[in-house]
Formats: structure tokens, sequence, C-alpha cells
């Protein structure tokens, strides 16, 4: 049960952290681009 929602929480930051990192290159290229 631990274990399950340690790979919960993992699978989650991690996605988390995709969505930021992308989300921030999306916002820099915009600025880079106007």
């Amino acid at each position: 049960m631990i274990e399950r929602l340690k790979d919960a929480a993992a699978t989650t930051v991690l996605w988390t952290g995709i969505a930021v990192f992308v989300g921030g290159l999306g916002y820099v290229a915009c600025q880079h681009l106007t």
C-alpha cells in the first residue's frame, strides 16, 4: 500500500515537473518571439 502511494506520488511529481518545464520553455519562446 505504502509503496503504491510512493509510486503514485513520484509519478505525479514527475509529470508536474515536465509540465512546468514545458510551460517554462513555451513562455521563454513567446518572450523571444515577440
